[in-house]
This record gives structure tokens, C-alpha cells and sequence, in this order.
């Protein structure tokens, strides 16, 4: 009998070399009875291994990306990401140490969910990926909920009303952000391009004396992003004691910029709103941003 695509919560994808690791989690996180998927352990004898991986994936609601530096080299990992996403599953990234994914893994996990293990022990780290996927499912269970189910006939009206009160609140909230923003309706052509492709950015600083105006290249944002930061191997270096080695990274996707912090001590923020860990934000004309205590103007 085919198992339910549900049977599991967690399909754990590591590197050998990290096995140990992986395997003190999966025992803690079962302990907290959260059923988890792991090779070799629940491989099958006398099956194909990779028709195993797949299935493993078919039967588990999230992936759990233990990030390592042996994992960013491991070409098993990156297929088992990519067929996760390909699957429609939930990615969580657990970084076991101070690493930043690989190019072929940052194309799937740069909007996911990121934890950092190697900041915590592995009580902490279990609680935490506990409560991530605790949260997914509920925000999940409430976007079911909206509509209810009762009768094929008798909810028609009562769906509808739904579907029209949410796009009456959307609508609102598009009139009072555009009406009172007309200079970023003018700058449209410049923010997206009219080719498809970006234009350099440039920020502008508004605190005085703490830096010099930033220039990211078309390039480098296509690419693997510009970094903002205080260290050496930062593509925008900004001197200043309240930035982090490295702050944050610049990047364009699907024809817009997005700013992402990159677990910097003393954060980021758009226009006063702090950006939450490895959640990238889009960028429009004229947002002020500021890392650490040094702030910017898109323009």
C-alpha cells in the first residue's frame, strides 16, 4: 500500500559528513514526536537508493537543509533540494556552521526560511525547528479556513463574499500606497527596466560623513548579488563600527531589486521597518535604508 504523502514531517538532507548531527536531531525532534525521513536509515533494502530519495521526499511536508561546507560540495544534497522544490515542498535551511550556500543551493534556498544552528546547541536548534514548522502549518490550516466547505451549493454566496472582501482590503491598500507616493509611479521605468534586464543601483547616503554614495553594477546584481559590509571581501565596504563584516546583499531576481540581511548584529531596516533574518525585502524608488547606523536613499 502507498504511504500518505504526510507520513513524515521532515525529510533531512545532509552530507555525510555530517551525520552525526543529523542524527542527534532526528532524535530529538522524533523525541518531540515529529516523524522525520533520514538515509541510510530509512532506505529500503534491495531498493534503488535514488527511487528511495524520491519516495522519502513524496512522503515528507518539509525538507530540512542541514547547510555545511560539506553539504555545499555534496551533489546528492543539491538534487535533493532541487527535486524538493520541484515538489512544491517546504524548505527550512539549518546552518551548522558560519557558511553561506553554494550557487548551485542559493538559486533554491535564497527565500527560504534560515536557522542558525551553529549559534545554539541542539536542544535549542530542535525547539526551533519545531516551532518553524508548527507555524507553516498553521499559517497554512488558517489560508484553508478562509473558505469554508459545508455544501457544494449552499456556501456559494458566502464564498463569494469572501473572495470580494479580500480584494476590496487589497484594493485599498494599493490606492493608499500609490496616492501618496506618485514619484515611485515616475521612477517605475528605471526600477524595472525596459528590457528586462537591471540598471546599476545607486544609494545615496543621508548620514553625513559616514560614507560615501554606493554604486551597485547591472552585473554584479544579476550575478551573485552585491554585498554590503564591513570586511575586505565585501563588494561595498562602509567603515563604520555598527556594520557587520557582512551586512547585507543586494540582488536582482525576476525583474527587481531585493534587499537581504545577512544575520548582521545590529540589523537592516526599509523605510523604519526592520528586516526579519534571510527574508529578503523588494526595493523600490526612493526607500530609505539603513544598516547598522548608516542610512541610504534608492535612486
Amino acid at each position: 500500500m502507498r504511504a500518505s504523502k504526510s507520513q513524515f514531517q521532515a525529510f533531512i538532507s545532509h552530507a555525510s559528513h555530517d551525520m552525526d548531527k543529523a542524527n542527534t536531531l532526528v532524535t530529538l525532534l522524533e523525541r518531540a514526536r515529529l516523524r522525520c525521513w533520514i538515509a541510510p536509515r530509512d532506505i529500503r533494502d534491495g531498493v534503488d537508493y535514488g527511487a528511495e530519495i524520491i519516495s522519502g521526499l513524496e512522503k515528507s511536508s518539509h525538507l530540512f537543509l542541514l547547510l555545511s561546507r560539506a553539504s555545499n560540495k555534496s551533489s546528492f544534497v543539491a538534487r535533493e533540494v532541487e527535486r524538493a522544490v520541484s515538489k512544491n515542498k517546504s524548505i527550512i535551511c539549518v546552518r551548522l556552521q558560519d557558511v553561506q550556500p553554494s550557487r548551485r543551493l542559493e538559486f533554491f534556498v535564497s527565500t527560504t526560511q534560515w536557522i542558525d544552528g551553529w549559534r545554539c546547541d541542539d536542544e535549542t536548534l530542535s525547539q526551533r525547528l519545531l516551532e518553524a514548522v508548527t507555524g507553516q502549518q498553521n499559517s497554512a490550516q488558517s489560508t484553508r479556513s478562509g473558505l469554508r466547505d459545508d455544501g457544494p451549493v449552499k456556501n456559494v454566496w458566502r464564498n463569494l463574499v469572501t473572495f470580494a472582501r479580500k480584494g476590496l482590503r487589497f484594493s485599498r491598500r494599493l490606492q493608499l500606497r500609490t496616492a501618496s507616493i506618485p514619484e515611485r509611479l515616475a521612477s517605475r521605468r528605471y526600477m524595472n527596466g525596459t528590457s528586462g534586464y537591471p540598471r546599476s543601483l545607486t544609494l545615496n547616503p543621508l548620514t553625513h560623513g559616514k560614507a560615501a554614495p554606493v554604486t551597485a553594477s547591472a552585473k554584479k546584481l544579476v550575478g551573485g548579488g552585491v554585498v554590503v559590509g564591513r570586511g575586505k571581501d565585501s563588494d561595498v565596504m562602509i567603515q563604520d563600527v555598527s556594520i557587520s563584516r557582512r551586512h547585507a546583499k543586494l540582488y536582482w531576481r525576476d525583474g527587481r531589486y531585493y534587499l537581504l540581511d545577512l544575520d548582521s548584529m545590529n540589523g537592516s531596516t526599509i523605510n523604519g521597518r526592520r528586516l526579519r533574518r534571510q527574508m529578503p525585502v523588494k526595493l523600490r524608488a526612493q526607500d530609505i535604508l539603513q544598516f547598522g547606523r548608516v542610512r541610504y536613499r534608492v535612486r
